[in-house]
């Protein structure tokens, strides 16, 4: 079942952030996302789950032209998403990413990793990229690490660095691809702390994650994702206690 592009759970693609219709894409002969439609509203934090491979990943790499789609629509902040649009760097400034690994620069300090893209990219001066870099780190409860090199860190205060790192750029759609995948239990907890909170401060996000909990107590809605497609999507209540689909069903009785 194909969620309908134009309206998906009360989110209207008029009035939406982010909006994908009739989103295409293969590697080869595999379909990977799969007529998918999908609209997100500003302040919005939707949570895709579903199995390996499912193209939850793709997606969302798709969104900011990490990874090219083959046909459809895809709009943020009301502009086209193609190799044609000239808007496509100044659009990718607009949302922010965090991936699986952490992606730091390991000649630079936690401060010098949040200031670079500022200077290079905003072309804010040295002083305005580092009050903006301690305020970012403040803010995910790592400025006290600003003088550190990423590999005297742990695993989970890298990732709460490299997400300083993307606020920082004042992105209005934030990007989180499995984040806490690489880390163990005992810094997990403290990067899902940080997305709540921004969830919480009605940051827009799309968040793909295999953290249930995180998606029950902080998504506006949960998509659930398989053969490329989005089955069904609504807020977490109804998904995680009545799902539609049988797949969804199955899915959910293996892991919650």
């Amino acid at each position: 079942m194909t969620q309908d592009p134009a309206k998906t759970n009360g989110t209207n693609a008029s009035d939406a952030i982010v909006v994908l219709e009739h989103v295409h894409k293969w590697f080869g002969d595999l379909h990977v996302l799969d007529d998918v439609g999908l609209s997100v509203a500003l302040g919005e934090t939707v949570v895709l789950i579903g199995p390996s491979g499912a193209g939850k990943s793709t997606l969302i790499r798709c969104v900011n032209r990490l990874e090219r789609h083959d046909s459809g629509h895809i709009r943020v902040c009301g502009r086209e998403m193609t190799d044609a649009s000239k808007d496509v760097q100044e659009i990718r400034r607009e949302t922010g990413m965090v991936f699986q690994q952490f992606n730091l620069f390991q000649n630079m300090t936690v401060l010098e990793n949040v200031t670079y893209a500022q200077r290079a990219i905003l072309n804010r001066s040295k002083e305005q990229a580092e009050a903006v870099a301690l305020g970012q780190l403040e803010r995910v409860g790592t400025r006290d690490l600003s003088g550190k090199y990423p590999a005297q860190l742990s695993g989970g205060e890298q990732q709460r660095v490299a997400m300083a790192r993307a606020l920082a750029m004042d992105p209005k759609v934030m990007l989180f691809d499995e984040p806490t995948s690489a880390l163990d239990p005992e810094t997990t907890g403290g990067v899902l702390d940080v997305m709540a909170a921004l969830s919480a401060e009605d940051m827009t996000m799309i968040v793909v994650s295999h953290e249930m909990s995180f998606a029950r107590s902080a998504a506006h809605r949960v998509g659930f994702m398989a053969d490329g497609r989005i089955l069904e999507i609504a807020p977490p209540g109804d998904l995680f206690t009545n799902p539609r689909e049988q797949r969804t069903r199955h899915f959910l009785d293996q892991i919650v």
